[in-house]
């Protein structure tokens, strides 16, 4: 099991704040008076912060798969 995190880093800063968007092939400025990391939430998911390579394991691994997968 990987540890859940033990706090949430937050960004309260005010002022301006320009996020530039690409998208499609096309640029698009956004301005908040915010930090745009000005967020918190967790899902309860530990990726990507901590994952222990010896918890890794292919599927072909876990179970059976038929040849194709193989090939």
């Amino acid at each position: 099991n990987s540890p859940p995190p033990q706090t949430l880093k937050t960004h309260d800063t005010k002022g301006e704040f320009t996020v530039l968007v690409h998208a499609r092939g096309r640029r698009t400025r956004y301005h908040y008076p915010y930090h745009p990391f000005d967020v918190v939430g967790w899902d309860g998911y530990v990726y990507p912060w901590a994952f222990h390579i010896h918890d890794f394991q292919p599927i072909t691994g876990k179970i059976h798969m038929p040849p194709p997968i193989h090939q």
